[in-house]
């Protein structure tokens, strides 16, 4: 996926990825996949990989929107951060019934809440205030752990709220499972995320140079 992005025109991933989700969408309408209201079968993965690629669009063109940004004046800046949180905040109220005028609209407001968080990025990359912020050393420390963070976090809000629930009022209910869900994180952090990059470090390095002498075996 991230090399079909690599290697294809900005245009061409961008209508790639409509068609994944117009896919998506028409399957929602003819198939009989039951999914209890929710958008997780496997026609719907065609959607989220979409959404992916115009991740990793940015990722790939992060320099050129970067220097975009910069030459916005402030008010085009300040203009700029408003409707990135507004899209960010509230592009879900699209797929509510009171829009069904609006056709796929479940994914026409996951396309707004992905322009709003594209906005941001692209804030907090060129601004150096912000980017400034962001660089303090807790928020680092939170990002490290956040992808941890993600994948454990309703594991644990779930896990805790079975165990506790009735036990403990709501709020403090939450407060630990905040604390808990932090500390997961951390863990996962250090004996899995860690050892797994200096693992892929340490094969990716290998294979370098290998190479060389392969190519001088070859020569010879």
């Amino acid at each position: 996926m991230v090399l079909l992005v690599k290697k294809l025109n900005t245009i061409y991933v961008l209508i790639l990825c409509a068609a994944l989700s117009l896919i998506a969408g028409l399957a929602g309408i003819l198939s009989t996949i039951t999914v209890n209201g929710y958008h997780t079968s496997l026609f719907d993965s065609l959607h989220y990989i979409s959404i992916f690629m115009i991740g990793a669009l940015v990722a790939k063109n992060k320099t050129v929107l970067s220097t975009l940004y910069q030459r916005f004046t402030k008010m085009q800046k300040i203009s700029f951060l408003i409707m990135a949180v507004l899209l960010y905040s509230y592009s879900d109220v699209l797929s509510k019934d009171f829009f069904h005028i609006i056709p796929f609209r479940f994914y026409v407001s996951e396309y707004g809440l992905a322009l709003g968080s594209i906005l941001l990025i692209i804030t907090a990359l060129a601004s150096r205030k912000i980017s400034g912020l962001l660089n303090l050393p807790l928020l680092i420390f939170l990002g490290k752990i956040s992808y941890s963070l993600y994948l454990t976090h309703m594991l644990v809000i779930l896990s805790l709220l079975h165990l506790l629930h009735d036990r403990i009022s709501m709020p403090l209910l939450l407060t630990l499972s905040g604390l808990v869900s932090i500390l997961t994180a951390i863990i996962c952090w250090y004996f899995v995320e860690l050892p797994s990059m200096k693992l892929g470090k340490y094969l990716t390095k290998s294979r370098k140079n290998s190479v060389p002498s392969l190519e001088v075996r070859q020569e010879t």
